[in-house]
């Protein structure tokens, strides 16, 4: 959302600059034009990322949580239930995370 409202405050200012240049028939269309590039754009960028990436990490979530219970699941690693999540990866245990490099 920064990038687009710098880029409208870009576009304001350059205009107001052609104006105090004495160039109107410049920065006339300019503003016109540029103002509604950038909408359309604000507006494709919004529909396309923000709505999609409101749900994206929750399902990354899903994907990997499936993939940490078939992982062990497949190994031979006792799962009580009580263990920390972090020793109960198979290939995290305590014995790496107390150990020093």
């Amino acid at each position: 959302r920064i990038v687009f409202i710098t880029l409208y405050s870009s576009i304001v200012l350059f205009s107001a600059i052609l104006f105090l240049k004495k160039y109107p028939e410049i920065g006339t269309p300019f503003f016109v034009v540029m103002t509604l590039i950038t909408y359309c754009i604000d507006k494709s960028v919004t529909n396309t990322f923000v709505v999609n990436s409101l749900y994206l990490p929750i399902s990354i979530a899903r994907i990997h949580d499936i993939e940490e219970d078939e992982l062990i699941n497949s190994s031979n690693m006792d799962c009580e239930g009580g263990e920390k999540f972090m020793y109960h990866h198979p290939l995290l245990n305590q014995e790496n995370w107390n150990s020093k490099i």
